[in-house]
Formats: C-alpha cells, sequence, structure tokens
C-alpha cells in the first residue's frame, strides 16, 4: 500500500504532512502551559488550555500511521519513536525525584511511548506471519498503564520504570485507524474491479479521500465508545484523562478530525534539519517551560 499511499493526494494542496506536524505541535504546547502553569492559574483557564490541547494526540496517531505505511524501514522509525520516549522520561524522572528544587509537577508518561507501542502493535499485526502473536505485548504494556500510579485518580497499582500517555485509549485509536487504513483499500481495490479500472489509477484519485474519511469515522466511533464508558463506569482505569475529568475534556479531541479530513497526503518539507527540529522541539519546550516555572 505503501506505493499507492505516496501517489494518493488531493488535487489540489490543502494541509500537507509538515503543517499538520507543526499543528499537532502548536497544540501541544498549549496543553503544556495548562499542565506546567496549572498551579498559577485559575482552574477555569487550565480547563480551557488544556482542552485546546486534546486534539494533538489524534492528530499524532495519524501521522504515525502515515510513518508505518510509508516508511521502507519500520525499525528505524520504531527506534526513533522509542528513543525520543526514554528522552523524555528521563527528563520527567529527573525532575520528578532528582532536583531539590520547587518546580511544576512533571510525571513520568509521554506520548512518544504511544506512539512507538502504538505503532509497533500495528506492525506486527499488519506482518500477518508467525511473528503476529507478539502484537499481544506492546498492546498489554499499554492497557496495563491505565492502572499505573501515575494515571489513576486513587493513587494506581502499578509503578512503571516507563508508562504510556493516554494507555489502552491510545491503543484502540490506533486499531481503529489500522482499520479504517485497511477498509479504504479494499473498498478502492472493489471500486476498480467494478469499473475494470487499474488500482494505482483509481488509488490515486480516490485512495486519500476514502483513508481521511474512514480515519475521522473511527476517530468519532471510539471517542463515542470511550463516552459512553465514561458515564456508565466514571472511575474506569481505561477512560482517558481520568484526572483531568475524563471525557469530559478528552471529548474535545474529536475536533482533530478537521485537520485530518484537510490533509491532502502531501508530506511538505522532508528535509532531515526540519525533521530532527520537530522531534527536538518535544523535550525542549517542556525544559523551558519548567524552568519558567521557577521562577514564579
Amino acid at each position: 500500500m505503501a506505493d499507492e499511499l505516496k501517489l494518493a493526494h488531493y488535487g489540489h494542496p490543502v494541509v500537507n504532512g509538515l503543517w499538520l506536524k507543526i499543528l499537532g505541535f502548536a497544540l501541544t504546547l498549549v496543553d503544556h502551559v495548562g499542565l506546567l502553569f496549572s498551579p498559577y492559574l485559575a482552574e477555569s483557564t487550565v480547563t480551557i488550555l488544556r482542552a485546546i490541547g486534546r486534539p494533538a494526540f489524534p492528530i499524532f496517531v495519524f501521522l504515525a500511521m502515515e510513518g508505518l505505511y510509508h516508511t521502507h524501514d519500520y525499525w528505524k522509525y520504531f527506534l526513533r519513536l522509542f528513543l525520543m520516549a526514554i528522552v523524555l522520561d528521563s527528563i520527567a524522572y529527573g525532575i520528578h525525584y532528582g532536583l531539590p528544587v520547587q518546580g511544576a509537577e512533571m510525571e513520568p508518561g509521554n506520548v512518544f511511548t504511544d506512539l512507538a507501542l502504538g505503532t509497533l502493535t500495528v506492525y506486527l499485526l499488519k506482518r500477518e506471519d508467525s511473528w503476529s502473536w507478539t502484537a499481544f505485548f506492546p498492546a498489554a504494556f499499554l492497557v496495563l498503564s491505565d492502572f499505573s500510579v501515575y494515571h489513576m485518580t486513587d493513587g494506581g497499582t502499578i509503578k512503571y520504570v516507563m508508562v504510556s500517555d493516554y494507555g489502552t485509549f491510545g491503543l484502540v485509536l490506533f486499531l481503529a485507524f489500522y482499520l479504517a487504513y485497511e477498509m479504504a483499500q479494499k473498498l478502492v481495490r472493489k471500486k476498480a474491479r467494478e469499473l475494470d479500472l487499474d488500482y494505482g489509477t483509481l488509488a490515486k484519485d480516490r485512495l486519500r479521500l476514502w483513508i481521511n474519511l474512514m480515519v475521522a469515522g473511527a476517530l468519532l466511533t471510539v471517542e463515542l465508545l470511550f463516552d459512553l464508558l465514561w458515564r456508565y463506569f466514571p472511575t474506569l482505569a481505561i477512560v482517558p484523562s481520568l484526572r483531568l475529568g475524563g471525557m469530559a475534556l478528552e471529548s474535545w479531541s474529536t475536533l482533530a478530525l478537521i485537520p485530518i479530513l484537510l490533509y491532502d497526503g502531501r508530506p511538505g518539507v522532508t528535509s532531515r534539519p526540519v525533521r530532527y527540529s520537530l522531534y527536538l522541539f518535544y523535550p525542549v519546550h517542556l525544559v523551558l517551560l519548567w524552568l519558567l516555572t521557577l521562577a514564579l
């Protein structure tokens, strides 16, 4: 599917991959301002900032799926995500336990752990060989992360060296997006057979639209599923953002379907300096925001 995806884009440029990443990081910055400056801001202001940041995660999951389907070397891609997760957790553990200074609370657990293990789960399932059963292990880690002391409101029961940020919610989102990608491909193949057209030609015209529509539908379905779980079981560990009020806040992440639908399939600028600058943004902005809290 990677070859078809490279050619599958909207006829006119709308939002390319670079701008989608910039949007995701901008929303993350707003979210982290609300997180780290929460002791110094009004509760209503914090809620607004955290709500604005909610769409960032589905955007990053979508971009990670694009990376998974486009890459020619998944393990190199996985290693970049996993190393970033280790760097971020090292910073968080250092601030949380190691520094005798008063500043904003920064607990372990970051989105790159979700991205690394989520893509690993999908990659292993996509192999459809004797290794596919091992997808159970990263999936199980994500689910068990929901029962960690860093997630549950009652203190949790498990303490990891590394924990994910979104746990079961992130895992289900990855699996739903994977299903959306596969269904879009099958739909276009079926249509090509019905019209007696070459699949590659039809995919160039329609595959991107169908992927975006399917992913948007998958996102909406997952959000509704977890909203129902939260309404009937408001303290259930697998509900995302329990400490922030559960789906009352997390439901704002549904707005991510707007930029996802506008994504035109073009990567934008992909030079190495740009790519690594975006990776560096995450740890650098966290450290800078935390240092700013020391002055308050």
